[in-house]
């Protein structure tokens, strides 16, 4: 068997009709629905399992040490809207990255962003703290699961820079490269003028963006799989059509590159 297609759903690319019920070769996509259903419900009925898996700062570094929270805070959604949002978000588009990427490249991929999410947000948050010295910044609950949405569009569009929001109705027409950073822009105004209320993972929404391109652009292994054969390994993805501008507005591309 070629070793680029191990760890490959062997099925053609997805459409809607194999989303219901999602087609059982995609192990890692349906792994993460169960995992965002099983944060986002127990944590929307205990809050003391919700304060366990959501990233706050003072429960993951001082009172409890709950370091899984720099993950775990990216599958939590309390709201139910968001929670139906971002499973059918995961159900459509985790199929298209998996069968790009590969069962076991998406769950490295989904591991590693989530991380740098929480990392990242956590870094952020205690430098903030340390220059104005408001303790309520400790206390901050960042959780959801918009990032995982931007970064499982990001894999997708890696492989085709023309794909589109949807082949049906008007989505056909948009292209999928502009949506990340129109996620970032309008989670940064729900954030801002609705103070986290509709919002809670602006900063996972951000770090996504950047750190998921990143990975795609100059760590992610291509055509081998993860330990098989390390010399057949390259990595990464400097194509003119996967630079970080491409997924800015035209008239602000050349400020971006």
């Amino acid at each position: 068997k070629n070793a680029s297609n191990i760890g490959r759903p062997t099925v053609a690319p997805p459409t809607l009709a194999m989303l219901s019920p999602l087609n059982f070769s995609y192990s890692t996509t349906i792994s993460l629905i169960i995992l965002i259903s099983f944060f986002s419900i127990f944590g929307s009925i205990n809050q003391t399992f919700f304060r366990s898996v959501a990233l706050i700062w003072n429960e993951t570094f001082m009172l409890q040490y709950n370091v899984w929270n720099l993950v775990t805070g990216s599958l939590v959604e309390t709201n139910a809207i968001r929670y139906v949002l971002s499973v059918v978000g995961v159900a459509f588009y985790g199929p298209k990255a998996e069968n790009f990427i590969g069962s076991v490249y998406l769950a490295v991929y989904l591991l590693f962003v989530s991380l740098f999410c929480g990392v990242v947000t956590s870094v952020a948050i205690f430098v903030l703290y340390v220059i104005t010295r408001e303790e309520y910044l400790l206390s901050i609950e960042v959780h959801g699961s918009l990032g995982v949405i931007v970064l499982l569009m990001m894999a997708s569009v890696k492989h085709n820079p023309s794909t589109k929001v949807a082949n049906f109705g008007p989505f056909n027409r948009w292209n999928l490269r502009s949506v990340p950073m129109l996620l970032v822009v309008v989670s940064g105004l729900s954030y801002l003028t609705l103070q986290q209320k509709i919002s809670p993972d602006f900063p996972f929404v951000c770090v996504s963006f950047y750190f998921s391109w990143a990975y795609l652009r100059f760590i992610h292994p291509i055509d081998a799989f993860i330990g098989f054969n390390d010399s057949n390994l390259t990595y990464g993805d400097i194509t003119e059509d996967f630079q970080l501008e491409k997924f800015f507005p035209k008239h602000i591309q050349r400020l971006v590159k």
